[in-house]
């Protein structure tokens, strides 16, 4: 495999709410030393906040669930160093200055930042965060504005972005090339294709009957004493007396934590929700679900 192209980002990525339109550049933004983990990793710490991108904190999570080793591989920092990071136009005087520097290694990209993260007036993390205190859920989405956010949060937003990130470009980039189900077509649609790009086109005749059968056997490797154990996401349909009889969100991301006895676990991070519902519920309330290869380490 070829290596991963390294990106150093030295400038500070920016929100609509601050620092600018404040006229303090810094406001809001503070280096407080997070810790990368806990001393346990659980995903129903991690938190969507601040912005309408569920799917970044839902395949962060369903990582967490199975495959901590791979969060360790992922995000990693180098100590002892001086950096200097800023926003893009402002003056030397509003510049930031780190002994610390996080690597975040996306599926062929790695991006270097600084530990520096935006706060609310009451101390608490502005975006995506995990509530045991660990700063990776942060990290990882701060690396991710980078990458393909253009620097601003708000363009991980799915309601406010002009060209919103499809789930599977945003779990492609967390963790390589993806399975996935659609349940789209009265039952039919793509199962087990392995997608290396967010739109590809699949032929007809790849095309299979998404049968319970095969819906158990891709589920079942959501669970972490899987041999294989892969993280698996879910989309739930437009919002809908069923979804509401479920108390799920629509046209949200679910990081699937287990499946049993023909019993699905899911999570959400915008509310910190789990709910387990019954396959042919879970069939009936969610479009897609997709699935990543974990790292080698978890087999």
């Amino acid at each position: 495999m070829a290596p991963s192209r390294v990106i150093v980002k030295r400038r500070e990525p920016i929100t609509n709410q601050s620092p600018r339109s404040t006229g303090n550049p810094t406001r809001g933004m503070a280096n407080r030393n997070i810790k990368l983990f806990a001393k346990t990793t659980n995903p129903l710490h991690v938190r969507q906040r601040g912005i309408a991108g569920c799917p970044l904190p839902a395949a962060v999570a369903a990582v967490t669930r199975s495959c901590p080793q791979q969060l360790q591989a992922m995000v990693q920092e180098t100590k002892g160093q001086s950096l200097v990071s800023w926003f893009d136009d402002e003056t030397p005087r509003t510049r930031f200055t780190a002994n610390r520097m996080i690597t975040v290694k996306f599926h062929g990209w790695s991006v270097r930042l600084t530990p520096f993260l935006y706060f609310t007036s009451g101390n608490r993390l502005r975006f995506a965060s995990s509530t045991d205190g660990a700063g990776y859920v942060s990290y990882i989405e701060k690396a991710y504005v980078m990458l393909k956010g253009a620097h601003r949060y708000e363009n991980l937003d799915a309601f406010k972005a002009a060209n919103p990130l499809t789930v599977s470009r945003i779990m492609i980039d967390l963790v390589g090339p993806i399975n996935k189900i659609d349940f789209a077509l009265n039952g039919t649609g793509e199962i087990f294709q392995n997608l290396t790009k967010p739109r590809e086109t699949i032929p007809a005749s790849r095309v299979k009957r998404v049968t319970t059968t095969l819906l158990r056997t891709f589920l079942k490797k959501a669970n972490p004493t899987h041999l294989h154990p892969r993280a698996t996401i879910a989309t739930t349909r437009d919002s809908g007396p069923l979804l509401r009889q479920l108390n799920l969100v629509g046209f949200h991301t679910y990081a699937v934590l287990s499946f049993s006895n023909d019993r699905v676990r899911v999570f959400e991070a915008m509310r910190g929700t789990e709910r387990t519902l019954s396959l042919h519920n879970f069939r009936r309330a969610f479009d897609t679900v997709l699935q990543a290869r974990m790292h080698s380490q978890c087999r």
